[in-house]
């Protein structure tokens, strides 16, 4: 795997988890995909998850270890399964990284 494939692999984990765990998205869909595992929101727009479902939907560090997973896939065109495994992990890692770097401020 290039380095240009790794950092590609990487934002593209962050982006369609960050889409899918937060974002509003096109006539609102994955906010209702949200609303529809039971991700609810307090009266403080704090995040409450009423089941595991919703856990892994709404939250950003459980959802990119499968988003990574699936990007693995797709770029490494499945050869290994060990390293569609591994390089889903540091897919992740990267994903969870950028996520943690842009919400410092």
């Amino acid at each position: 795997m290039t380095p240009i494939e790794l950092f590609c692999g990487i934002l593209l984990t962050w982006w369609v988890a960050k889409l899918i765990s937060q974002e509003h998205g096109p006539m609102g869909i994955f906010t209702r995909l949200r609303y529809a595992v039971r991700v609810r929101y307090d009266e403080h727009s704090q995040v409450v998850y009423k089941n595991e479902l919703a856990h892994l939907v709404g939250c950003i560090r459980c959802l990119s270890v499968w988003v990574g997973w699936t990007v693995s896939f797709f770029i490494l065109d499945s050869s290994s399964i060990i390293n569609v495994l591994q390089y889903g992990v540091v897919f992740s890692a990267g994903a969870v990284l950028l996520e943690e770097w842009f919400n410092r401020g």
